[in-house]
């Protein structure tokens, strides 16, 4: 009877333990889970924010390299122009020669 009762109080002992155990569980993990997916959020917020400013800097440099390559072009248009205009004047001034 002495070992029953022993046991009963190892019983009801472990049945404390347990729901102790249980309690602290129930209220840390979720905390516990929080942090971990906050921390996840957070760092995928930062990682969206510097992909942001990363694409905005390589679309600023696209457009500086398109604004300079469109430069460049309407240089070299304008210097063929105006070596047509040169040489339509010169024809010009050949004929006008001929015909005084």
């Amino acid at each position: 009877m002495e070992a029953l009762t022993v046991f009963v109080g190892e019983v009801a002992d472990w049945t404390k333990y347990g729901l102790a155990g249980f309690l602290v569980g129930f209220i840390i993990g979720p905390l516990v889970v929080r942090l971990i997916t906050g921390g996840t959020i957070r760092a995928a917020r930062r990682e969206g924010e510097q992909l942001i400013r990363n694409a905005e800097v390589e679309g600023e440099a696209i457009k500086q390299r398109s604004e300079l390559e469109a430069e460049k072009k309407a240089t070299r248009r304008r210097e063929e122009l105006e070596k047509e205009i040169e040489a339509s004047r010169s024809e010009i001034k050949q004929t006008q020669s001929r015909l005084a």
